[in-house]
């Protein structure tokens, strides 16, 4: 099975690009971050993303769980417009599957879900942070994916809020049974406290595979040679092939994961 994760970029226009990568790639599971669901038909088309990726996928996913971390129609720094949605949209994580999801849940560890207006502050504060969980049947057997898009550091490194981010995702995923995978943007680099504590109860896929990066060379920044999306499984899954995708689409790579669950 083929599984990938792609923080889309919520300030770019790209949802096309990313759908017709999506086609291309053709996955059993689609695990998505910085995904904008807009709520008012006034909003700009930028910020159209889901709807705009399930028209692209249209029937080939039957089984969708979008989990919304925040709500807004524009935010403000030091009391000037900094972003204006052109209506409400909420952004979130979102989990596409060509197999039935059978439990979901949206479940908030930073904050809760609520509106966001003033982002003066944003880089001590962040906004509120959700995990995807999604449980899924295939062929008789459950697979649990934990869709996460990680609190907020400016230098991707510890802080109070990722390390208990780092717990809570911990003490959940051993709570299932079941073949499990984390994946995502953790927003964290390899090695902080924060993924050192989800990497002693789980195998982290990155190890396994000549992985030097998942932010690219993007719209004139450096190529930034950091690591900050990651694959983790419990023992009940078996790595096949692991690959970051080349692509320019988006300020993060996509991530590709083949697998199989173990008898």
């Amino acid at each position: 099975m083929k599984i990938v994760s792609f923080n889309i970029g919520m300030k770019i226009d790209n949802s096309k690009e990313v759908a017709r990568l999506l086609k291309e790639q053709d996955p059993d599971i689609i695990c998505l971050q910085e995904v904008i669901r807009h709520l008012s038909d006034s909003a700009y088309h930028k910020f159209q993303s889901k709807a705009i990726i399930d028209k692209y996928l249209d029937r080939t996913y039957r089984y969708r769980f979008f989990g919304p971390q925040w709500i807004s129609r524009a935010v403000y720094k030091h009391g000037k417009l900094h972003r204006d949605y052109g209506g409400l949209v909420e952004q979130g994580n979102y989990i596409l599957s060509k197999y039935p999801i059978v439990e979901a849940t949206n479940e908030h560890y930073f904050k809760h879900y609520s509106l966001e207006i003033d982002h003066t502050n944003f880089e001590n504060i962040d906004h509120p942070r959700s995990v995807a969980i999604a449980t899924l049947k295939i062929k008789g057997k459950k697979l649990t994916i934990f869709n996460l898009h990680g609190t907020y550091s400016t230098r991707k490194g510890d802080t109070p809020r990722s390390i208990a981010q780092a717990k809570y995702i911990v003490k959940r995923a051993k709570e299932f049974k079941n073949p499990l995978i984390l994946i995502g943007d953790f927003n964290v680099t390899p090695d902080t406290k924060t993924m050192k504590i989800i990497n002693r109860e789980f195998d982290n896929i990155m190890n396994h595979f000549p992985v030097t990066q998942t932010l690219p060379y993007f719209k004139g920044k450096k190529d930034n040679k950091m690591i900050v999306d990651y694959v983790l499984t419990n023992k009940k899954v078996r790595a096949i092939n692991f690959q970051v995708y080349r692509s320019n689409i988006s300020d993060h790579l996509p991530l590709i994961f083949d697998f199989a669950i173990k008898q």
